[in-house]
């Protein structure tokens, strides 16, 4: 992480642990004024937006291995921020490298739009425009971190060939009661681990009995 986001006077007083500690912090205030501005620019879908509950440095990585340890909902909006956190320091980053990572941001932000705002049958331009998003974002990928990818990165490649005859992924790469994980992580949270599996049953059955019935 770069010293662009701490006072160049506060730098010089700390260890290089403390530096990274408030690097983070500043960092995680850019990410909540990001989402208070993404609620108050679009109030109709701000119950929509999917939101870090905290970032720390154990969800970063480690310095010669850094990746985001979240839950995939919350990352969502996680690209749109990188990407216009990359447009503002991508200078501050090795040459080229932060020219590159924020091509590949860029990339995923297309492909989100066209998912959220294409009908379930897309036209082969719709289909297109899909995979070359997601491709072009993993070659200049492979291009910043070479051996990285994941074996999702290859599975989203079928995710998209099958666009022909599933339709629009946005209807179905995800359970419906997908969110319930995130309700029961907040129940585990809240539960005394004495009394854990009692408790978070307990919790969990009162929830479903005030719910409104549809």
């Amino acid at each position: 992480m770069s010293d662009a986001f701490v006072s160049p006077t506060i730098v010089n007083e700390l260890n290089l642990d403390q530096r990274v500690h408030l690097r983070l912090l500043s960092i995680r205030s850019l990410l909540y004024s990001f989402y208070a501005r993404k609620r108050r620019d679009d109030p109709v879908n701000a119950h929509h937006i999917s939101e870090l509950w905290n970032l720390t440095l154990k969800m970063i990585g480690k310095r010669d291995r850094p990746e985001l340890k979240a839950k995939a909902a919350e990352t969502r909006c996680m690209i749109e921020f990188t990407v216009e956190l990359l447009a503002t320091h991508k200078q501050f980053l090795a040459p080229g490298v932060g020219v590159l990572l924020h091509q590949a941001g860029v990339e995923l932000v297309s492909y989100y739009e066209t998912i959220n705002t294409a009908p379930r049958i897309l036209t082969d331009a719709q289909r297109r425009s899909l995979m070359d998003n997601y491709l072009r974002h993993c070659v200049l990928f492979e291009r910043v971190a070479p051996g990285m990818y994941l074996p999702k990165h290859h599975l989203m490649v079928h995710l998209n060939q099958r666009t022909a005859f599933l339709g629009n992924p946005r209807v179905y790469h995800t359970y419906v009661d997908e969110s319930l994980n995130g309700t029961l992580a907040k129940i585990a949270r809240s539960s005394h681990r004495t009394t854990f599996s009692y408790t978070v049953l307990q919790k969990y059955k009162l929830l479903e009995a005030v719910k409104p019935s549809v």
